[in-house]
Parts: C-alpha cells; sequence; structure tokens
C-alpha cells in the first residue's frame, strides 16, 4: 500500500493543475495575512484565530470545487484505462482505496501546512488555532470521502470530475438557503452537509462530520470491492 501511496501522492503534486491550484490556495493566505489587518491572528477564548479562520472558511468553499477538479478521476480514470488490473493482484481493493484516500487528505494536509506558514511569517506571530485546525481536517477528511466515492462509482474520469464540480456548487447554496430559510427538509439536509459544522459553536458536532466522513469512505470502499475493473 505504501508504494502505490507514495507513487500516486508524487505523481498528483507533480501534475499542473496540483501545482496551479496550490499557488491559488497559498497566494489567498498571503493575502489574508497581509491585507486583513482588522482581524486578529492572535487566539481567543475558544482557541480559534479569527484571520486563521477566514483563511479556513475560504478554503472550505473552494476545496470542494479544487478537489473535484484534481482528484475526481483518482479512481475513475484507472478504472477506465485498465491500470488497476496490474494492482489488484498483489494489493487488495481496500488497501488500494485507503491508498487513494490518504493521497487527497495529505494533499490537503500540506496545503493547510503552508498557508499556515504563510500566513505566521507575514504577521510575524506563531499561534496553535487547534480549533479552526480540527474543524478543517474533519471537513476535508468528509470532503475527499465524498470526492472519492463520486469517482468509484463513475464510469469515468469526466463524469467523476462533473459530478464533483457539480455537487461543490450545489452543497453551499443548499447550505446558505437553509441558513436563511426555517425549513424542517432543509435542516435535515443541513446536518448532513460539512458547512454547517464549520461555524464552530460546539466542538462536539466535529463528531458527526466525523461520522458522516467514516460512512461515506465505508460505502464508497464497499462499492469499489464490487467494481468490475
Amino acid at each position: 500500500m505504501q508504494a502505490v501511496y507514495l507513487y500516486g501522492l508524487k505523481h498528483e503534486l507533480k501534475s499542473m493543475k496540483t501545482i496551479i491550484i496550490s499557488i491559488v490556495f497559498i497566494g489567498l493566505s498571503f493575502l489574508i495575512a497581509k491585507y486583513s489587518g482588522s482581524l486578529s491572528i492572535i487566539l481567543d477564548s475558544n482557541g480559534s484565530s479569527p484571520a486563521i479562520q477566514l483563511m479556513f472558511l475560504c478554503y472550505a468553499f473552494m476545496g470542494f470545487l479544487f478537489s473535484s477538479i484534481l482528484f475526481g478521476g483518482i479512481v475513475s480514470k484507472e478504472v477506465e484505462t485498465e491500470t488497476l488490473r496490474y494492482i489488484t493482484p498483489y494489493l487488495s481493493r481496500r488497501k488500494i482505496y485507503t491508498a487513494k484516500y490518504l493521497i487527497t487528505i495529505t494533499y490537503f494536509l500540506l496545503v493547510i501546512l503552508l498557508a499556515l506558514i504563510v500566513v505566521f511569517s507575514v504577521r510575524g506571530v506563531i499561534v496553535v488555532p487547534w480549533r479552526d485546525l480540527l474543524s478543517i481536517i474533519v471537513f476535508f477528511l468528509y470532503i475527499e470521502s465524498v470526492i472519492i466515492m463520486v469517482s468509484t462509482i463513475s464510469k469515468n474520469e469526466r463524469t467523476a470530475t462533473l459530478v464533483g464540480i457539480v455537487l461543490s456548487l450545489l452543497f453551499p447554496a443548499i447550505f446558505t438557503v437553509a441558513y436563511f430559510r426555517d425549513n424542517i427538509f432543509l435542516d435535515v439536509i443541513d446536518w448532513l452537509l460539512p458547512y454547517r459544522y464549520l461555524e464552530g459553536e460546539n466542538s462536539w458536532e466535529l463528531l458527526i462530520l466525523l461520522l458522516l466522513a467514516c460512512a461515506a469512505f465505508y460505502v464508497g470502499m464497499v462499492i469499489f470491492e464490487r467494481k468490475e475493473i
């Protein structure tokens, strides 16, 4: 599994799409650190940094879209090209799926790390915004579970990417409508989407998002194990 993970990670990190999107993420962190002087980087009583929280909120709303573009074909492309047929005799599908998932998570962890280094360098202060970090990490655990599941279900990379992009626009739209309208049906759907958990009012609610991420990951893995490749 380690070989599949490392090879896949190197391949993704060297792609032009990854480089461009990484520049966008890091550039945004620089702009927020440089020009949001009214937002303090110092932690408040809840262990949250206003400046870093703003940056992570931007990352959350951009992350789903960019993740769809970067990783929409992480499974579907290799099924389409029949590459996985050369791996499955030596490695279980469960390990292959887990390696693919870890690749997507590792990328965003690296982006978050680099972004924090940029913010700390510009502001000249180092803090550990544990609450913001926990929220954004669990958020991406959820998002990547959905992305890789969609990639597994889809017949080809183009379809997977398109569906991912549609969901990346649809999810925040539903969240926005649910936020401003009092509707039981929308409220229920809102609990299944990741954005409400970024508000950070109750830390325990992140456990719900983590469970949703685990559920999506498990469903995707089961589908992958039964998929004809």
